[in-house]
């Protein structure tokens, strides 16, 4: 196996240093995509949650709760999806059974025949919470919050809106592409500083290895000259 001290100077510093910014860049992207992922995911989360609050706020989503009223939900959650950029707005009732879904053949039917959640937080004690889901539309981050009736003491209903996670995967990616090019713009930036101090400090190197083989020469002349200075007694 080569070793590094059977490699150029030039060699080495280039390979020292490409290293060195490969571990760097990559511990710091990694680090970053990390992070990235987990603030997206939080602040899609409680988008999610703020605007399922709001609509279970609107006196006309109450009423038109209390009244099970599809036909009034129904255009109405499909707008309030398009105005906040949401995939779906879904509405359901104390039981949740849907009264609002993207789809109409799904009205009438439970919730949690979708993902499996059946809405415990919202519809027994009354507390919005924010979920990850996989449904009939795709992967999820849901904010659900529970419609109190107009005293605001009873859960009367549910509404669960979604945002889709390929908008999330969809900027990771593109911070991963700039994260790529940046590692192979700091590798060539270090291979070229390893050549610069290589070329540098070539002739100094130099210079001392010649006076250490000057001064390794006169201590042998020294030793082995019978007439050098010291050397009678």
């Amino acid at each position: 196996m080569l070793s590094l001290r059977a490699l150029k100077l030039k060699t080495r510093m280039m390979l020292i240093l490409g290293m060195m910014a490969l571990l760097q860049t990559g511990f710091i992207g990694y680090f970053a995509l990390t992070y990235l992922t987990q603030s997206l995911d939080e602040q899609i989360g409680l988008r999610a949650l703020h605007v399922a609050k709001t609509i279970a706020s609107i006196p006309e989503v109450i009423e038109a709760v209390e009244q099970r009223d599809s036909e009034l939900l129904q255009p109405l959650t499909l707008d309030l999806a398009s105005v906040n950029d949401a995939r779906f707005v879904v509405i359901g009732d104390r039981n949740g059974i849907r009264l609002a879904h993207p789809s109409w053949q799904r009205i009438g039917k439970p919730m949690y025949d979708d993902d499996g959640d059946r809405n415990e937080p919202a519809l027994l004690y009354g507390k919005p919470y924010i979920q990850k889901a996989v449904g009939s539309l795709g992967a999820s981050v849901r904010g659900k919050a529970p419609i109190f009736d107009r005293s605001s003491e009873e859960v009367m209903g549910i509404v669960s809106v979604g945002f889709m996670l390929t908008s999330v995967e969809e900027t990771i990616d593109r911070y991963r592409d700039t994260l790529y090019v940046v590692i192979v713009i700091s590798f060539v930036l270090s291979v070229l500083t390893g050549l610069w101090f290589a070329s540098h400090f070539k002739k100094p190197f130099s210079v001392l290895s010649l006076s250490k083989s000057a001064d390794c020469f006169r201590s042998g002349m020294q030793r082995w000259n019978p007439f050098a200075k010291g050397s009678l007694r």
